[in-house]
């Protein structure tokens, strides 16, 4: 989650210079979501057929997803 990885920037070094953009990207990225996450609530996305479903399996890609690219 987005929130995790900025604290986790928090332990860096903070004199590396890719700390500051990488801190930004993750910033933008979060509200973004944020963002489109409203749009979605806002337009009645969760009464949309086999929501439940589809959020379901969008949300265990992703896991597996994250989960993949720690190993690499």
């Amino acid at each position: 989650n987005p929130f995790s990885q900025l604290m986790a920037f928090e332990q860096l070094p903070q004199d590396h210079p890719s700390v500051p953009l990488l801190k930004e990207v993750i910033k933008e990225f979060r509200d973004d979501e944020l963002e489109h996450l409203d749009i979605a609530v806002e337009n009645d996305s969760q009464k949309a057929p086999a929501h439940a479903l589809l959020s379901t399996v969008v949300g265990a890609g992703c896991k597996v997803a994250i989960e993949l690219c720690k190993r690499f």
